[in-house]
C-alpha cells in the first residue's frame, strides 16, 4: 500500500511543478475528485449532482484525492464527510524529498450517520508539493469536498 501511496503522492508532485498561486489562498476539492484505490473500490463510488461522492457498497472502500494548495507553513487540512464510522488522513513530500510528513487518523463521530468535519491536522506545504487526502470511506459515506487552508 505505502508503494502505490508513494507513487500517487509522486506523480501528484509532478502535476503540480511549476504552478504558482497566491499563498493565503484556500484550496478545495469537489467529493466527485476523490478516486478508489482500487478497481473494486472504484466500483463502489457514484457522483451526486451536488459535487459529492457516495459509497454505494455496504463495505468500506479506501478513497485518495490529491490538491495542489499554494506554499505555507501549517496549513489546516479538513474533510466533509457525511457517516458514522469513516476515516481520513493527509500526506505531504517533506521539503527537498525529505521523508514523507502524515498526519494522524482523523475518525468520524459515531451514532446516526450525519455530515461532519474530520480535521485531518496542520500540513507543511513546501514549493510545488502536493498534500494527499487518503480514507476509509464507509458503506452509505459520502465525501462532500476536503480542503487546505
Amino acid at each position: 500500500m505505502f508503494t502505490r501511496f508513494a507513487t500517487i503522492l509522486i506523480s501528484g508532485l509532478v502535476g503540480t511543478l511549476g504552478l504558482s498561486a497566491d499563498t493565503h489562498a484556500d484550496t478545495n476539492g469537489a467529493g466527485v475528485t476523490v478516486k478508489g484505490y482500487y478497481p473494486a473500490d472504484t466500483a463502489c463510488l457514484q457522483s451526486w449532482d451536488y459535487g459529492a461522492i457516495r459509497n454505494m457498497c455496504p463495505n468500506s472502500v479506501s478513497v485518495f484525492a490529491v490538491l495542489s494548495p499554494p506554499q505555507g507553513w501549517a496549513r489546516r487540512t479538513y474533510v466533509d464527510l457525511f457517516g458514522n464510522n469513516s476515516s481520513c488522513e493527509t500526506s505531504s513530500l517533506g521539503y527537498l524529498g525529505l521523508p514523507i510528513e502524515r498526519s494522524s487518523t482523523a475518525h468520524s463521530v459515531s451514532g446516526p450517520q450525519s455530515w461532519q468535519v474530520l480535521e485531518t491536522g496542520n500540513r507543511n506545504v513546501y514549493a510545488s508539493t502536493p498534500v494527499m487526502f487518503s480514507c476509509q470511506l464507509e458503506g452509505g459515506g459520502v465525501i462532500g469536498g476536503f480542503h487546505v487552508q
